[in-house]
């Protein structure tokens, strides 16, 4: 079996997030233990149904979004430790998710990219 664990940290439900939602529903569970970790926000709401679903859900402190990311890292850093992943798919991009799944070292990563860049002249 292969543990597999989204990884979202946007604080608003939107469309990327209903794609997640839909992704960590349907995906093949003969093959796959799902795991979604997210902010503990009242906006993430809706992933809480997805516990019906077979998916083991982990919260990330909403306060922990907001400070230094080096403070976020750690924390990450642990719960791969105790979920082992194989595999974490990114929804857009975490620095803190992506530092910390380097440094775990026993799992590939993904990363979609679903926010459109802001205009930035």
């Amino acid at each position: 079996m292969i543990n597999l664990l989204y990884f979202q940290q946007n604080r608003t439900f939107g469309l990327t997030e209903r794609y997640l939602f839909d992704l960590a529903r349907r995906v093949d569970r003969c093959k796959y233990d799902v795991h979604l970790v997210y902010p503990e926000v009242p906006e993430m709401k809706p992933f809480e149904r997805l516990g019906s679903h077979g998916v083991c859900l982990h919260h990330l402190p909403a306060e922990l979004l907001t400070t230094n990311v080096f403070r976020l890292i750690p924390r990450l850093l642990s719960l791969f430790r105790e979920v082992k992943p194989d595999l974490i798919h990114f929804n857009d991009p975490a620095v803190a998710g992506l530092i910390a799944g380097r440094l775990y070292r026993h799992v590939a990563s993904i990363m979609t990219h679903h926010t459109p860049e802001l205009n930035r002249q």
